[in-house]
């Protein structure tokens, strides 16, 4: 299939950004596919588990923390939705600047619209430094949009 399908989006910290591309035509790849990607940094949350929901409006709402090692990380987030019925969400965490160093949680919602009914194999990971070995699967599930 190609980059058919395909719907990404980029955002900075505390920016959202949507890019939109079209799906193929199939009736298991979603056309009008959209994502917008939401993040910011918090405290107090050591632990808060990465989970879906799927809303009203056909969407599929994913939220969660990825942890980086200091403040000096952007974080950005990457739909895939190429796969039949497959959603690959990726969330970079990516060095800019030295920052302040102390662990640092950055929360993050990423928004996944335009899905036909259906039942869609979702996984969202979690890549440091876009170094695939310090890639953490954070979520593996079957959403159901009604």
């Amino acid at each position: 299939m190609g980059h058919a399908g395909r719907a990404r989006a980029r955002a900075c910290t505390a920016v959202v950004a949507a890019l939109v591309t079209g799906g193929c035509g199939e009736p298991t790849a979603p056309e009008d596919v959209s994502f917008s990607f939401y993040t910011q940094v918090v405290f107090g949350f050591p632990s808060l588990v990465t989970e879906a929901r799927v809303a009203d409006d056909h969407s599929v709402v994913v939220t969660g923390i990825v942890r980086t090692r200091h403040t000096g990380y952007t974080v950005l987030g990457e739909l895939d939705s190429s796969g039949q019925r497959a959603l690959l969400m990726s969330v970079f965490a990516t060095q800019t600047s030295n920052g302040l160093n102390f662990p640092t949680q950055n929360y993050y919602a990423g928004t996944i619209q335009g899905l036909t009914t259906g039942q869609y194999n979702l996984q969202v990971r979690h890549i440091i430094d876009h170094d695939r070995t310090d890639t953490v699967v954070a979520l593996r599930q079957t959403v159901t949009v009604r």
